[in-house]
This record gives structure tokens, C-alpha cells and sequence, in this order.
């Protein structure tokens, strides 16, 4: 390829597209410089149908929190939060978000960008040990789908009979009843606005904000209980923000999106634990009154007794109490919980589609008709579900989710710290979110990340998710969890044992391979603020697998963005 004089700047823009580019797309950079446009990364090295161009800012945006924020923020947190002492457990919660769940988020976006691939692609462009490691994400994820529908079809029926006078759970009807979508609209403000007003809400609120448990912050359980909650709801290590990402525009600001991201699920749990100790305050006052045919309670038994079924039974019970508004107010938090649940179940049935469609394509040389491959996933996820309808499906539905998980979710944010360490670098993290923003109007020079990402990506992120692993996995040895019968914790170890396998066989069969390049991998990178040669020795030495920094031939340069390039024996990524 021809030298020609370029400021630096326009030879980062130039090298940064993988050394794929021609002549005359160096020329046309040049002539962009020229007028004095601003230059965006250069999205030729990417691959697949709508992944070449990215979907909007908004699209994009919108998926992610419909997928975060769901029916876990509603029955899951306010549960863990009775469970585990109130304001200590909210604060194990907040601790976990910024040392663990939120950096590995970001990575993930920044990843899913930067490939422009699914989860199994992905990883595989990392380095082939890692591959099982998507796997077990997409593993999580289908054991997520074989329950998930059973929670949204709770809703349905409480939904439909929500339009019954008196409500069919209400204690007129059963007097032996055991103690930023429109729905998240709704919970924030309708709910929640009525629900503070309601005789001894007060009482639940000073549960959930006044009291803290500071000797429950000594137990390994409880902040293993927090991180899994707000990874099962942010969900890094899913795999699913991977997918999403690799749909988004090549110069999104992935890093605002995992703010704003981050920030609206939280204030959604933490905001919606208002109403929901609000109405529990309000049941406890409610059960001790002289007239109660209840047994006296107060809001941390309330809390605790609901489990799994909080929003259905003791969330439910109190909405029946709501008077006159009964009934709307019941359809109206309903219909709320269907629409949470729907869009995280799209998303996770889109993430599994594209695994199909992309594996189709690789095994048949063209994919399945994409109506087929949704078609199946329902029936699969139907099937599967079926169990979970039975006496004790709700028993195994705790069992699955527990080991499914909460096991498996902070063990892959755990093996994904790791790939940090041994397959990719901070430089090449800051190099992607600087070269997408570079040329924007509010970071024209390129977004430039805090230090402190780094010391939670490589440092607090491995540290708490592996120990908060191990000591999970020994207290369920020394004490079986929730001494269910033998069959059903059988089960749970065998569910996990399924899911983490595929990581441990595939890390020690590929362990030595050596990674091919593919279309649009780089396989040398730049830093915006440094010179290349002082770049390259850095990025060189920050990755145990970056043995040789390689620079194409000439020869290997094409117009195809697809076409794979000549396969080199020396180790890159």
C-alpha cells in the first residue's frame, strides 16, 4: 500500500479498520478530512444482514431496559430485601452495581459493538477456550425461558380475573387466603402514589429505608443474594447484551447507554420497593387489628412468607384491599407485570434466534426462515414449561432459578473477568469506546474512560464474583439449600453441572489453540492520544496471548469485507 503524508490523526482512523481498507478508501478518508467532516468509525470489516448498519439510539436503548427492568425487579428485590435485613441488603445491592454488575455490563456493550457478532462469535473471535463460555450463557438463558412464561402466565390469570367483583383472591371471595414503558409509569407513580397514602404504609417504608441489619453484611449468603439479584436483573453474563449490542449503531455511545441503562433499573427496584413495603406496611396493620381473621404479622414475615410468590399472593392480597378501587388497580398492576415480563422475554427468545439463525447459516450454508426458528423456540420454551405447572412446579421453578442463576450468573461474570485478563486489555476497551465516539459532537477527540472502570473491571469484578462463587457453592455442600427432598436438590446440581460444563470442557480442549483472524478482527490496535509505536508495545504486552502484534501483507487487503483473510500461525486478538 502506497505511503502518503497524513496527520496522525487520520492514520488512526485508517489503521483502526483492521488494515482491511483499499487505496481509494484511504482516499475518500482523505477527502472527508478534507471538508471538514467529522469521521466516524469505519464499519466495512463488520458482517451480518442488520448488524452492518446498527439500529437506532432509540431502538437500541429501549431493548436493553425492557430487558433489564422486568418481573424480577418486582417480586425478586422486595422479597432478598425482607429476606436479608432491609437497608443492608439495599446497600450489598448498590455496592455490588458499582463494583461488579455495571463495569461488566459496559464490557459486554463494548464487546457486542466492537464484533458486531452473537455471544458464541463473539468468543470465539477472543479465543476458541472461551466458546463454552457462551454456551453456558446461552444455557442460562434457556433454563430462564422454561419459567419465565409460567410467571407471565400467573399474570394473565390474575389479569382476567381482575374484572371480577369482589376479586377472585380477595378475602370476600376466599375468606381462607393465606396471609419506562406505561407499566413502569404505572408502578412509580399510580401505584405507588396510592399505596404511601394507605393506613400503616408508613410502617413498611421504615423496613425498607430505616432499618439496617449491620451484622447481616458479616453473611457471605446475603451478598451473594444481592450480586445475584442485580446481575439476574442488569443481566451481564447473559450473553443477551452481547447479542443486542452487535445490532447497534458502530459509533454508539455504548457507555451512556450503560448508564442510563444501569441507572433506570436500579431507580425502578429501589423505587418500586416503595409501593410494595407500602402495601405491606399496610397488610401487617391490617392483620393486627382486633377484627383480623389473620394471624398477626409483621412486615418482614409478610415479606419473607411471599418468596417467589410475592407479587401473586401477598402483593396481590394487598391490592384487594384498596377499596372501591380495587379492581382497577388490580388490572391496572397486572397488565403492569405482563408487559415487564414481555419484553424481557423477547429479548432473551431474540438472543436465542439469533444462535439458531446464525449456526444455521453456518451448517446449511443459508439460515432457517426466521418464522420457523421463533416458532420452535415457543414450542421449546412451552414444552418445557409444563413441568413447572404442577404441584410442585413452584417449588422446582425456586430449585431451577436458584441453581440455574444464581450459580451460573456469577460464575461467567467471573470466567469473563478472566478473559479480560488473558484476551483483551484495557487499552483495546478504551481504544473501542474513544474510535465509536470519535467525531461526535459532544466528544469530538473520542469518549475517554475513568481509571476507576479499570480497577472494577480487572480488579473488585473478579475478586467479589469469585469469592461470592466458591463460598456459595460451600454452603450449599454443608447445607442443602432450602432442605428440599433429595430428588429435587438432585436436580438443581444436575441443572448446574449442565450448565458449566460446556466452560470447563471447551477452555481444556482449546486452551493451546490458535486463534484464527476473522473479517473485521483486528489485529492491531491503536490508542487516539499515543504514538503507534509506543501503542503497540503497550497493547503487545498487556495480553498473555498477543505474542507477535502482526501487520498484513499487502496481498492480504481486499474489497470483500467478508472474505476470510490468509491464516497466520502467530497468536493475535
Amino acid at each position: 500500500m502506497t505511503q502518503e503524508a497524513h496527520d496522525p490523526t487520520q492514520d488512526v482512523a485508517v489503521q483502526d479498520m483492521g488494515n482491511m481498507e483499499t487505496t481509494e478508501q484511504v482516499v475518500e478518508d482523505e477527502e472527508r478530512e478534507n471538508s471538514d467532516v467529522p469521521k466516524k468509525v469505519d464499519d466495512t470489516h463488520m458482517s451480518g444482514d442488520a448488524r452492518d448498519h446498527g439500529v437506532s439510539t432509540i431502538d437500541y436503548l429501549v431493548t436493553l431496559m425492557g430487558y433489564a427492568i422486568g418481573l424480577g425487579n418486582i417480586w425478586r428485590f422486595p422479597y432478598l430485601v425482607g429476606q436479608w435485613g432491609g437497608g443492608s441488603f439495599v446497600l450489598a445491592y448498590l455496592i455490588c452495581l458499582i463494583l461488579v454488575a455495571s463495569p461488566m455490563y459496559l464490557v459486554e456493550l463494548h464487546w457486542g459493538q466492537y464484533t458486531r457478532k452473537n455471544t458464541v462469535d463473539c468468543f470465539r473471535v477472543m479465543h476458541p477456550r472461551w466458546m463454552g463460555v457462551a454456551v453456558t450463557s446461552s444455557l442460562m438463558i434457556m433454563f430462564l425461558g422454561t419459567y419465565y412464561n409460567l410467571l407471565l402466565s400467573y399474570s394473565c390469570v390474575y389479569l382476567i380475573g381482575s374484572f371480577y367483583s369482589p376479586l377472585p383472591w380477595s378475602r370476600e371471595a376466599l375468606p381462607d387466603t393465606p396471609g419506562q414503558s406505561a407499566s413502569e409509569y404505572y408502578w412509580q407513580h399510580t401505584v405507588l402514589n396510592r399505596a404511601v397514602t394507605l393506613e400503616g404504609a408508613g410502617d413498611g417504608v421504615e423496613f425498607y429505608i430505616g432499618r439496617f441489619d449491620a451484622e447481616k453484611l458479616y453473611d457471605g449468603k446475603m451478598w451473594s443474594a444481592a450480586c445475584g439479584q442485580i446481575l439476574f436483573s442488569l443481566s451481564p453474563g447473559m450473553g443477551t447484551a452481547i447479542t443486542l449490542s452487535a445490532f447497534s449503531k458502530p459509533t454508539e455511545d455504548v457507555f451512556r447507554i450503560n448508564y442510563l441503562v444501569t441507572l433506570c433499573n436500579s431507580a425502578f427496584s429501589l423505587t418500586g420497593g416503595f409501593a410494595v413495603f407500602s402495601i405491606l406496611g399496610f397488610m401487617a396493620r391490617k392483620s393486627c387489628e382486633p377484627d383480623s381473621d389473620s394471624d398477626c404479622k409483621t412486615v418482614d414475615q409478610l415479606a419473607e412468607s411471599g418468596g417467589i410468590g410475592l407479587a401473586f399472593v401477598t402483593l396481590a392480597e394487598g391490592v384487594s384491599q384498596f377499596g372501591n378501587g380495587s379492581n382497577f388497580f388490580a388490572a391496572l398492576f397486572f397488565l403492569m407485570l405482563l408487559t415487564l415480563g414481555l419484553d424481557s422475554i423477547f429479548a432473551t427468545t431474540e438472543t436465542i434466534n439469533t444462535y439458531v439463525y446464525d449456526f444455521s447459516k453456518k451448517l446449511r450454508g443459508k439460515p432457517f426462515r426466521k418464522e420457523f426458528i421463533a416458532a420452535g423456540t415457543a414450542i421449546f420454551f412451552f414444552l418445557t414449561g409444563l413441568p413447572f405447572c404442577s404441584r410442585v412446579g413452584i417449588y422446582l421453578l425456586d430449585t431451577v432459578d436458584h441453581f440455574a442463576m444464581g450459580y451460573s450468573l456469577i460464575f461467567v461474570v467471573w470466567i469473563q473477568c478472566m478473559m479480560l485478563w488473558m484476551d483483551w486489555s484495557w487499552e483495546l476497551i478504551c481504544h473501542g469506546l474513544k474510535s465509536a465516539t470519535f467525531g461526535s459532537k459532544e466528544f469530538p477527540e473520542g469518549r475517554n474512560l475513568w481509571i476507576g472502570w479499570r480497577f472494577t473491571m480487572f480488579g473488585t469484578a473478579p475478586l467479589i464474583s469469585c469469592g461470592l462463587f466458591w463460598y456459595l457453592f460451600i454452603e450449599d455442600l454443608r447445607n442443602p439449600y432450602e432442605d428440599y427432598p433429595s430428588w429435587l436438590l438432585a436436580l438443581g446440581w444436575c441443572v448446574l453441572a449442565t450448565a458449566l460444563s460446556p466452560t470447563i470442557i471447551f477452555f481444556i480442549i482449546f486452551f493451546n489453540s490458535t486463534p484464527v483472524p476473522l473479517p473485521g478482527k483486528r489485529t492491531k490496535h491503536y490508542n487516539l492520544d499515543l504514538p503507534d509505536e509506543e501503542m503497540v508495545a503497550k497493547t503487545a504486552g498487556s495480553a498473555s496471548t498477543a505474542a507477535e502484534v502482526i501487520e498484513p501483507e499487502p496481498a492480504q487487503l481486499t474489497n470483500d469485507p467478508y472474505a476470510e483473510p490468509a491464516v497466520t500461525t502467530e497468536n493475535t486478538y
